[in-house]
């Protein structure tokens, strides 16, 4: 049954009824309410409106699944972009690391913190630079709009999943022999002294969580996931995510937490649950790191 608080308007083929007038003034209001960006034009009885919802929480229901789309403005070609401009820099960044290697004959102290915080920053400013800001979008775009509500439960259960599967994974090449694919712990010099402890732990635990899951779960997945359905999408998502960790032993590890962060923010709608997730056992492994 129709609600009568709000005007319909009956198109077919192009034309309207005589409420378009009214209708058109309304839905501008209601799309405001939601958030979401309205193209409408009436013009000689003719009505043509577009509506695009940003957010994964607003987003159309389809009527085979109760969850929610992942509708975004950017495209694969701005995704490529992206992703060729996080490689680049690490590229050039590890090209400057090895011509100071064998320049100074050793590693500088704090060189590794360095490459990894510039990589990190790099994520977010390839999100902001093809994703949200390219479009006149904000943050909320990445589905970090919406709080943790109901999902923190989920979030917790995709972290115990990815501990487990962590701990079956390490005891399995231990028992296989396979010692280079025993997952590292986090490096040494990282952990020497207080200042870098907390430099370590702000990086690993705050700002690696966010700026990942903004850029594989939050900028990638809905683009991959639109085009060639979510399972494929996530699957391609968590090779990228793996891969990132620049180590063989964090592959298959970082492969199956990545596909449970995009199951949980295809399910929650919510970024901030993954971030939650992955901030949670990035302070695990963290506390391991400092009791051994």
């Amino acid at each position: 049954m129709l609600d009568e608080r709000f005007p319909v308007c009956a198109v077919a083929n192009g034309s309207a009824s005589p409420d378009a007038t009214e209708f058109g003034a309304a839905v501008p209001k209601l799309a405001k309410g939601l958030g979401a960006q309205l193209l409408l034009s009436l013009h000689s009885g003719h009505a043509n409106i577009r509506l695009y919802i940003p957010t994964l929480a607003s987003a159309a229901m389809n009527s085979t699944d109760a969850r929610p789309r992942m509708a975004v403005p950017w495209t694969l070609r701005d995704a490529a972009k992206a992703v060729a401009l996080v490689v680049g820099v690490a590229a050039l960044l590890a090209f400057v690391a090895a011509l100071v290697l064998f320049v100074s004959r050793g590693a500088i102290p704090g060189s590794r913190f360095l490459f990894s915080a510039v990589l990190e920053g790099m994520l977010l400013v390839a999100v902001w630079r093809f994703g949200p800001w390219r479009y006149g979008q904000s943050w909320r775009a990445l589905g970090l709009s919406t709080t943790l509500g109901s999902g923190a439960l989920l979030a917790l259960l995709v972290l115990l999943a990815s501990l487990v599967f962590v701990l079956l994974y390490t005891a399995a090449v231990k028992v296989l022999g396979l010692a280079s694919l025993t997952p590292p712990s986090i490096p040494d010099e990282l952990m020497k002294t207080y200042p870098e402890r907390i430099a370590a732990f702000v990086l690993i635990v705050v700002v690696a969580p966010v700026a990942e899951e903004s850029f594989f779960r939050g900028f990638l997945l809905p683009v991959l996931a639109d085009r060639w359905g979510f399972w494929v999408g996530a699957s391609f998502v968590s090779v990228l995510f793996a891969m990132a960790h620049l180590a063989p032993g964090v592959l298959l590890p970082a492969f199956v937490s990545g596909m449970l962060l995009a199951w949980l923010y295809r399910r929650t709608g919510s970024l901030w649950n993954c971030c939650l997730a992955h901030a949670a056992q990035n302070a695990l492994a963290f506390a391991v790191a400092i009791s051994v």
